[in-house]
């Protein structure tokens, strides 16, 4: 059975329009797993509370995920880190994923802005062209999924 491996940050639109696109446009797909990395950076790494805190809403954002993936009758299961390289630890998880899971393909969500303006150009930085060349150093296929969003 074929696996969709979703690179998630947050519970949001962004996130689940991936995982609806997905179930609209590759039908075989009956098994979800969601990874996300908790960053942390100077605004968070505040002691051991904080980094807590972190984790919870990591774990807290991806059982959101598995309940909507299940909602739509499907197998979910989920894979977190935390750390200050997104990509690295994209890449260890998806070592993970591809031990337990067979036939798996990597997707993340590319919001796409109808207007965009340097400030969205700056948030939104080469994050998942990153994710796509160290998952490909590792052989491992990454589909990049638009969503397009308005800042109206």
């Amino acid at each position: 059975m074929h696996t969709a491996c979703i690179c998630v940050n947050e519970f949001n639109g962004v996130g689940i329009n991936t995982f609806l696109k997905i179930r609209e446009d590759f039908e075989n797909y009956k098994n979800f797993i969601f990874i996300q990395v908790g960053m942390v950076d100077s605004g968070n790494f505040k002691g051991e509370e904080e980094l807590q805190n972190l984790e919870d809403n990591v774990k807290d954002n991806l059982n959101k995920y598995k309940d909507l993936a299940h909602a739509y009758g499907c197998y979910a299961d989920s894979y977190y880190a935390i750390g200050t390289d997104v990509a690295d630890e994209v890449k260890e998880l998806s070592k993970k994923v591809v031990h337990k899971y067979h036939r798996v393909i990597f997707f993340v969500g590319n919001a796409i802005f109808a207007r965009p303006s340097s400030l969205t150009r700056m948030l939104h930085n080469q994050t998942q062209l990153t994710l796509q060349n160290r998952l490909a150093h590792k052989g491992f296929m990454m589909v990049m999924i638009p969503i397009k969003l308005t800042t109206d």
